[in-house]
Parts: structure tokens; C-alpha cells; sequence
């Protein structure tokens, strides 16, 4: 594989919290840093998916505050300009806008590719493939944000898609097109049609950018966020007061939200085989668990797993049935109801029981 270029850079989106993986993920051990795969938490998964491609010094770390350490404690070889620090969680709509000002601030010509940290790549070659496509689209596309898209395996009524607009002349082994069009997470049918026509792909939310042309937008559509957050890169790793205030009055909105209908869009099509943790029924499906089979007992219970198992558990007679055991909690969902946990976790703010949060 040939190297990346001297002004492209890759950048692990780090900062999220998991809420539809509770109880196992908590506010202070989030999912991407939990060792769901044999071990290895999704974010070592990924990084060390990305040191094959990037030099050390060009793969970056976005994460708030309370996780700073937990990227420090996993790589201790990082140095600390390479953690990207949200004085505090405002979304990735700020997350996006701080990546973008402290790179640009270092190399005014860096191109970069944001991936995110609660990922596994069953395709690597692929995978890298595609991040050096998507820099370098980028980098000759300078007005334009890169998507990176991959081809839908079945239908999926949990994921975001893209719909293909005409396509951009590449020479890439990826294919180039216009974004025509966003659609979230369909209902199964509009799925299937998707998956029938071949025009929409699984949106990965791997975003490939021109630093400084995406601040110059961001400038003129949310001069407060852009001003807020060269103030935080300016003053890194000792945020001032200053700084820290601007950052806080950020509106805690997605970066889709905040930019998704102001920004001119292309999107690769790849051959990426991938897998959103975003949910119980996704790790079920991955089989991505703790070995925990001398403490768990499943008899005549088809399609269901056992995580945690803090004690002996026994499934008897059931079927789609998740259960996550830990110390301090038990959860017992059907797995087709598995990313409606959110729920759970707003009531448990809601009764003020913040310790199990």
C-alpha cells in the first residue's frame, strides 16, 4: 500500500457514551473503550488498524475531557498535542469543528479523515483502502466533504444510508458520487428496496475533509462554534476559562444536524465490511462477548447470549432474549427491542438514579 501523503491525517472520534449498550457501558467506561473483542476494545481495534497506514505522528485523538486518560492509559505513547480534548461534550457537531481547527493550526494544508471509535472492520485492506481514497478525493475535491459509503450486505432498519447521485470521475478503485440524498434508518421494506435497486449505500459516518476550507464554512454558517473552538485549539492542553465558557455555550447538536444541509457532500462507494456497535443486537450478532460459558447456562433459548455473567445464569425456553449481568445491574431485553435501551437510561436520570448512569 502506498503511503499517505505528508498533509493527510486520521482522526479516532473517541468521545461518545454508549447509552444503548448500558448497563455494561457507563459514563465512565464508555463502549468503545470496553475489550468486547477477545480483549481488545473497538478503539484499539481501529487504531491499530490505522497505524499500518499513518505515520504515528499523523493519527489524532478526539475524545472530552473524562476520557482524556483512558486514551493516554491505552497509548501511552502518544503525545499529548495528539489528544483532541472537548473541554466538554457538546456533540460532534463541536467535535468536528475542534478537529479541524487544531489540525489546521499545525499544518495549514491538512486533509482529514475522521473515523469512528465504536467500529469493527471485518475487511482491513478495504478499510484502509478507502480512508486513502477518501483523503485523497478530498484533497482534490478541496470545496467539497468526502463521505465514505459502503455497499448495504442486507436490509437494515438501524442504520443511516446514502442515496448515490451522479457520479464523479475517479480513477480510484472506490467509486465517487454525488450525495443526492440522506435517509435514516428505514423502515424494512424501504430497506429492502434499497438493497434491490443498488443506489444507497450504509452511511459509515467516515467524513474526509480540507481542514481549513471546512473552518472558512464553518465560519460563515456558526461563526460562535468556529470562534469557540480557536479558542480551545489555541490554548491546548491548558483550556483558559476563556475558552472553556465559549465551548460550553456550543448547542450539543450532531454534526448533521448542524451542517448537514449547509455542506456540499460526496460520498465513495467501497467494499468496507463493517459493524456498528451501536446496540446489544449488533454484539450478539458479532458474538463479540466475554467468554462467560462456565457461568452461563442457555437451554432451548435460540438467539440468545449472556453478557457479563457476574454470577451463574440460566436462560431457559426463550428466544431473542439479551442478558447483561453486572455487579450493580441486571438488564433483560428482547434483542429486537435493543436499541430502544436508551430508554432505560432516561428513566433511571428521570427516578435520580445517577449512580447506575
Amino acid at each position: 500500500m502506498d503511503e499517505v501523503r505528508s498533509h493527510h491525517y486520521a482522526v479516532i472520534l473517541a468521545g461518545g457514551s454508549g447509552t444503548r449498550l448500558w448497563p455494561l457501558s457507563r459514563h465512565n467506561t464508555p463502549k468503545q473503550f470496553i475489550p468486547f473483542l477477545n480483549g481488545q476494545s473497538t478503539f484499539r481495534h481501529v487504531h491499530d488498524l490505522l497505524i499500518d497506514t499513518f505515520p504515528p505522528g499523523h493519527i489524532f485523538y478526539s475524545v472530552t475531557e473524562e476520557f482524556a486518560d483512558r486514551v493516554r492509559a491505552e497509548l501511552p505513547q502518544v503525545p499529548t498535542e495528539q489528544i483532541i480534548v472537548e473541554p466538554e461534550g457538546r456533540d460532534t457537531g463541536a467535535a468536528m469543528c475542534l478537529i479541524a481547527s487544531t489540525l489546521a493550526r499545525r499544518d495549514p494544508e491538512a486533509v482529514a479523515v475522521v473515523v469512528g471509535a465504536d467500529h469493527v472492520i471485518d475487511t482491513p485492506t478495504a478499510f484502509k483502502n478507502a480512508l486513502r481514497d477518501a483523503l485523497d478525493a478530498a484533497e482534490h475535491h478541496r470545496d467539497e466533504m468526502v463521505l465514505v459509503g459502503t455497499k448495504p450486505l442486507r436490509p437494515h432498519t438501524g442504520l443511516g444510508y446514502i442515496r448515490l447521485g451522479d457520479p464523479v470521475d475517479t480513477e480510484k478503485e472506490s467509486e465517487l458520487f454525488v450525495v443526492a440524498d440522506f435517509e435514516e434508518k428505514p423502515t424494512s421494506d424501504v430497506a429492502e428496496g434499497y438493497l434491490r435497486r443498488g443506489k444507497h449505500v450504509w452511511n459509515t459516518g467516515y467524513k474526509a475533509f480540507k481542514c481549513s476550507t471546512f473552518l472558512k464554512r464553518v465560519e460563515s454558517i456558526a461563526p460562535h462554534i468556529h470562534n469557540a473552538c480557536a479558542l480551545v485549539s489555541a490554548s491546548h492542553p491548558a483550556v483558559t476559562e476563556e475558552a472553556r465558557t465559549a465551548f460550553s455555550a456550543i448547542e450539543k447538536k450532531s454534526f448533521e444536524y448542524l451542517f448537514g444541509t449547509s455542506l456540499p457532500f460526496l460520498v465513495l462507494r467501497t467494499e468496507v465490511v463493517w459493524h456498528d456497535i451501536g446496540d446489544w443486537k449488533t454484539v450478539h450478532g458479532l458474538k463479540a462477548k466475554e467468554d462467560t460459558a462456565d457461568r452461563t447456562v442457555l437451554i432451548d433459548s435460540h438467539n440468545s447470549v449472556v453478557v457479563g455473567g457476574m454470577r451463574v445464569v440460566a436462560v431457559y425456553g426463550v428466544e431473542d432474549i439479551v442478558v447483561v449481568d453486572t455487579e450493580d445491574a441486571l438488564l433483560i431485553v428482547d434483542r429486537n427491542h435493543a436499541r430502544n435501551i436508551k430508554s432505560v437510561v432516561d428513566e433511571l436520570k428521570k427516578r435520580g438514579l445517577h449512580g447506575y448512569l
